[in-house]
């Protein structure tokens, strides 16, 4: 018996400059096929094999990145991470983020501000005030940012034209909307048996109490505090 669960794929977004990941030599695009030697297909069992590699105290984890159809091997520093940044967001502070998809609109409500901008389901927005976008996401944060202002989007409509068109962003508690949705980044259906999925769960359960017991360690002796 086959259990089967679909998560976000281990696909890079582009990398930033002065991170660990950048300074491993990793890209955008760079699909991680396995973490010191374990495979990983979904970005859970990636983070959580780098989350290992950070509780064991090892300085460098090894990635197996797939590139251009071709196998790269990069070593990623993950020293600089404490017990504590593994309660946060530790794979983007290295420099991890997950692909998103392109900046597509695979949603747009009649009433919505884009849709009265005259904006349609498969326009591809390309830049925003002259800004060039990296992904949907690049959109979003630009968006929720601008509460009440008018932005200039440009880019490529779903009939291959291009088009600028100025989108009044509404505001909803502060935050930038303009009623559109995109499609979700790439996704892999993760299968396992069902006795390795019972394994993997007592594994992660028991490694977490291990971290719980070793940060409670570090807090009595002041590495740590709440």
């Amino acid at each position: 018996f086959m259990h089967g669960v679909p998560e976000p794929a281990t696909r890079l977004r582009a990398v930033l400059e002065q991170t660990a990941a950048h300074q491993a030599g990793l890209l955008g695009g760079d699909k991680v096929l396995a973490v010191n030697g374990k495979q990983v297909s979904g970005w859970s069992e990636m983070s959580w094999e780098v989350m290992q590699a950070v509780v064991k105290q090892m300085p460098l984890a090894q990635l197996q990145v797939e590139r251009s159809g071709q196998p790269q091997t990069v070593q990623l520093d993950t020293s600089k991470l404490t017990m504590r940044d593994l309660e946060r967001d530790f794979m983007g502070k290295l420099g991890l983020e997950m692909a998103r998809s392109p900046a597509v609109l695979d949603q747009v409500p009649a009433s919505g501000q884009a849709a009265l901008a005259g904006m349609h389901v498969g326009d591809r927005v390309i830049e925003v005030d002259g800004r060039k976008l990296t992904d949907s996401l690049d959109l979003i944060e630009i968006v929720r940012a601008a509460p009440g202002k008018v932005l200039l989007l440009s880019g490529l409509g779903a009939d291959g034209q291009p088009f600028s068109r100025k989108v009044q962003v509404a505001s909803e508690g502060g935050i930038g909307r303009i009623q559109v949705g995109f499609a979700p980044p790439e996704m892999v259906l993760v299968q396992q048996n069902l006795p390795n999925a019972v394994w993997k769960s007592v594994e992660r359960s028991w490694n977490l109490s291990a971290l719980t017991l070793k940060m409670f360690g570090k807090m009595i002796t002041g590495e740590a505090s709440l």
